[in-house]
């Protein structure tokens, strides 16, 4: 064993700088694999830890402040044998609200929901300790820490009231964190800075309960998560208020939602997801071609070695012991790399969290895991076992004469696609073609390479051309362009169709909808947005059309799938006691509440709910108009009527979408230089060895170190633009699928995938110029080339 040993160890410094290539590689691939397995595999885990450290709710109810309606949801969830226990805790959502560091001139709009941190909880409690907080105090999100530090002053801005808060802490919630289920801050304050941010904004949104319920053991032994407990409480609480409503018009205790963690646990996960497995595919990527780098480096080291296995053929060795020699020589590198790179994942992983933090809204809190490691280094080795096994069937091919002799055949009988004689193209040019296409399977690998990193380069930019636009990502996530968000009444909506400066304005009201069909018996709580049929919705249709009648109705892709239906079907619409049926015209596809919704006309939900005064209104203004414009007009008649900047709420959404995006791209365009910069220097560094006594001949017969060096520059560029033009043709059609794929977790089927001709040309300037600089500073060596010395050399 030790003379395997001794010759491996003795191939590895004949080939020290190839070696060290895949090394290098092989260590990028192993970490990126590691990181992203762990993110892949803990990202869930991040919420469950979270979970059980605030003893975390499993069902939160938001509903209007009325005692008579809170005694009865009490009372029911006090009877419900699933139900453990709950808490309540008084909540302010402030949608009108700025917030920017103290001393900075811009303000950013979002929404902001305010706490008591002196609220007792024994329920969803506050991760951090608030017991000595006081005053002007506060405990900001998680996803926060990216912008503020502890003590930093967070200015707030409510109307024309404005709040100093010092920032004492951040805090993880398992339903607020991400952006995804909430488009709102939850900010936690003392009850002196609480009731002041309560009586100064009358007109702001209504105080409302938070349920924090948890349900019993009983429900997790007995795997009923998703038994539509949830749909249960809420269905029986709507049953009553119905009923009570109708008898007390001045009632408001409206349960405006229902939230188990199940679901916005699953729709949490979805950017850290996608941002993580396009990390994953391109490690795994990277580990592909250094793979066909080394079996590259590898074959060309047996064919300029080939007296040496002769003599070790001769002298007893088998092509058995060769391959065996080979895989310790490639196994040794392969483990060396592998190790070095998840030994730096696992001291990484908790500096690297922050792209948890960015996309979840929770800090990375779990512990390497070992055994992540050993799959990743074990998936390395058999995958080179494997290689190393068809590159050894070379030897097999090769008998010990032919290998004396150098090689098979001095010629290998095929035609001369490029003769000299008869074209007119450059020499260099010629040499390379017949590099390309005269040894075509010898160049099969770079082709591959760089058909591959096209595909990722394209994947990558065509991901920033379509979801860094506003308006493409609203169209897809089912968003109408807007730019005021106001509630208003009847009487107030004509003014608004009167002013010159409005070009259309979309009507909308939410309600919580039980359905029943054929194949679904059992009612489904499913979200209903009513709409105006006269204008855009902003929905993106992936089958049937928009409803127009009041008996009509869509669903989105994931409750469409889970209420079984298709256009054309009937299902039953229930609202408390009220029961109307409706046609089932298309199917579309949201990013709101991870794709359950459903929609029909204003006038179709006011079946079941009679009829609505008022409710809320988007309103697109006229170019040259602007949203100050608009409130400065409609704020001297309506001073009382707040106006929201409906452009800057949707970006509290998509915004994380469009930033993380744009990260991923640029890492993409980042690893590809560094690919090509590999692969070039070793297929450089590997032709010029080889074919060293012929650049020998070439400069003692009058060619300049200069001339050489384009040769080589040019040698490789065929087979780089061959792949290159595989890549961009395939490069639409698969990014299209694996981006589809990386959203069908929210019932995406259908995009507009654009990819602009910029992105194209990047591709192919990033692929073909960093090979071509990188061939030229590998191609330096040929300056050093001597002709006389050559005449010596055996």
């Amino acid at each position: 064993m030790f003379r395997y040993l001794f010759i491996a160890k003795n191939n590895i410094k004949k080939q020290k700088k190839d070696m060290i290539t895949f090394l290098l590689m092989t260590l990028i691939a192993s970490f990126l694999i590691f990181i992203s397995l762990s993110f892949l595999l803990g990202t869930g885990s991040v919420l469950d830890t979270v979970y059980d450290q605030i003893n975390g709710a499993d069902l939160v109810m938001l509903m209007t402040e009325d005692k008579v309606g809170e005694a009865k949801l009490e009372e029911m969830l006090s009877g419900n044998e699933y139900v453990k226990g709950f808490e309540k805790h008084k909540l302010l959502p402030l949608s009108a609200s700025k917030f920017r560091h103290k001393g900075d001139k811009a303000w950013t709009d979002y929404s902001m929901y305010f706490e008591s941190y002196e609220q007792e909880r024994t329920i969803q409690k506050i991760s951090i300790d608030t017991a000595k907080m006081q005053g002007n105090e506060a405990v900001l999100p998680a996803r926060m820490s990216m912008e503020f530090e502890k003590g930093d002053i967070l200015e707030i801005k409510i109307g024309d009231n404005t709040y100093e808060l010092k920032v004492a802490g951040f805090a993880e919630d398992t339903f607020f964190c991400s952006p995804l289920n909430a488009g709102a801050y939850l900010i936690y304050v003392s009850d002196k800075m609480y009731q002041q941010i309560f009586f100064d904004n009358p007109v702001a949104d209504l105080e409302i309960q938070r349920y924090n319920i948890k349900y019993s053991d009983m429900v997790f032994k007995n795997h009923l998560e998703d038994a539509g407990i949830d749909e249960d409480i809420y269905n029986e609480y709507m049953d009553w208020y119905l009923r009570y409503s109708a008898e007390h018009p001045e009632f408001k205790g409206v349960l405006s939602n229902a939230l188990p963690y199940a679901m916005l646990r699953v729709s949490a996960m979805l950017l850290p997801m996608i941002f993580v497995a396009i990390i994953l595919l391109f490690a795994l990527i990277i580990f592909a071609v250094a793979l066909v780098l080394t079996h590259f480096s590898i074959k060309n080291f047996i064919m300029t070695n080939m007296r040496n296995t002769a003599i070790m053929e001769a002298s007893g060795y088998t092509v058995k012991e060769m391959v065996i020699i080979l895989l310790i020589q490639l196994l040794t590198v392969v483990f060396a790399g592998g190790l070095l790179g998840t030994a730096l994942g696992m001291f990484s992983l908790d500096k690297l969290g922050f792209a948890i933090l960015a996309t979840l809204g929770l800090n990375w809190n779990q512990p390497a895991d070992i055994m992540v490691a050993i799959t990743v280094l074990v998936f390395m080795c058999l995958t080179v076992i494997l290689m190393t096994l068809v590159i050894g069937r070379d030897y097999h091919k090769t008998t010990v004469l032919d290998a004396l002799r150098g090689g098979i055949n001095t010629h290998n009988f095929k035609k001369n696609l490029f003769p000299f004689e008869k074209t007119a193209l450059p020499v260099p040019f010629v040499i390379a073609l017949k590099e390309t296409f005269g040894k075509f399977r010898s160049q099969l690998g770079i082709v591959f390479i760089a058909f591959v990193l096209t595909v990722a380069s394209i994947i990558g930019f065509g991901m920033r051309d379509s979801f860094t636009d506003e308006l493409y990502l609203m169209g897809m996530a089912g968003y109408v362009a807007a730019d005021a968000d106001l509630y208003v009444d009847e009487a107030t909506e004509q003014y608004i169709r009167s002013m010159g400066m409005v070009e259309y304005m979309c009507g909308e009201c939410w309600e919580s909808v039980s359905y029943t069909s054929g194949k679904v018996r059992k009612e489904q709580v499913i979200s209903c947005k009513g709409v105006t049929t006269d204008t855009p919705s902003g929905l993106m249709l992936v089958e049937g059309r928009m409803p127009v009648h009041d008996n009509e109705m869509i669903f989105a892709t994931s409750a469409a799938e889970r209420m079984k239906v298709s256009v054309g079907d009937v299902v039953t619409a229930k609202v408390g006691l009220n029961e109307e049926n409706y046609i089932v015209t298309g199917i579309v596809q949201t990013l709101n509440n991870m794709g359950m919704m459903s929609y029909m006309s204003i006038g179709g939900l006011e079946r079941m709910t009679g009829h609505l005064d008022g409710h809320n209104w988007l309103v697109k203004l006229k170019d040259g108009y602007t949203l100050d414009d608009f409130k400065e007009a409609f704020g001297k008649i309506y001073p009382d009527i707040e106006v929201y900047d409906f452009m800057a709420e949707v970006y509290a959404s998509i915004g994380m979408v469009m930033t993380g995006v744009s990260v991923v791209a640029l890492l993409i365009g980042v690893l590809t230089v560094i690919i090509v910069a590999f692969v070039e220097a070793l297929v450089v560094r590997t032709q010029i060895t080889k074919s060293w006594r012929d650049l020998g001949v070439s400069k003692a017969l009058g060619y300049t170190s200069g001339q050489l060096i384009i040769q080589v520059m040019l040698s490789n560029i065929p087979a780089l633009l061959t792949g290159t033009a595989l890549g961009l043709l395939s490069g639409g059609f698969f990014s299209r699928k694996i981006v589809a794929l990386l959203l069908s977790i929210c019932g995406f089927k259908k995009m507009d995938f654009t990819i602009l001709p910029g992105s194209y040309i990047l591709a192919t300037v990033i692929i073909i110029g960093v090979a071509m600089l990188t061939a030229a500073f590998a191609g330096r060596r040929i300056k050093k080339l001597e002709p006389v010395k050559m005449i010596t050399e055996e």
